[in-house]
């Protein structure tokens, strides 16, 4: 396998809480916005494309830079290589993981969360717990049953 492929820009979709999408939870910055756009209109951006060529072709992008850094210092740890051995590459975009974050709502104050995934931090930081909106969701599960019927 290459060194900078990852499946994840084939078989990945990661939306957060406050609906920024990715590829995966390690991307550096979200390719786009569900609650601002559809999810269709998102993986047809140039933003998109520019991360998709440059991982089809061997090339780093600063997408990935997370996984680039974590390679360097323990190679095979990061999340490109977990993704590469769960899911290798398929010829088309094929939708394998979907890590959908409907909620920020968790009573648990785990020390390797956030105060983006847990509610009780919000609140232990004295931060104010977002209430979900989920007018994208339609959006959303068109892709998703799209891309299934794709598989």
């Amino acid at each position: 396998m290459d060194s900078n492929y990852c499946s994840a820009v084939d078989t990945g979709l990661f939306v957060s809480v406050q609906g920024a999408v990715g590829l995966c939870c390690s991307g550096s910055e979200p390719i786009g916005n569900i609650r601002n756009e559809p999810i269709k209109d998102i993986f047809a951006k140039q933003k998109f494309i520019e991360i998709q060529t440059a991982i089809r072709t061997n090339q780093s992008h600063s997408y990935c830079s997370g996984c680039d850094s974590i390679e360097q210092m323990a190679p095979g740890s990061s999340q490109r290589s977990a993704f590469n051995d769960q899911f290798p590459s398929p010829e088309k975009r094929q939708l394998k993981l979907a890590d959908i974050r409907w909620s920020n709502v968790c009573n648990l104050s785990c020390r390797y969360c956030n105060t983006h995934d847990s509610s009780e931090w919000r609140r232990l930081h004295s931060l104010p717990i977002e209430s979900v909106n989920r007018d994208y969701t339609a959006s959303l599960f068109e892709e998703i049953e799209e891309k299934q019927r794709d598989t």
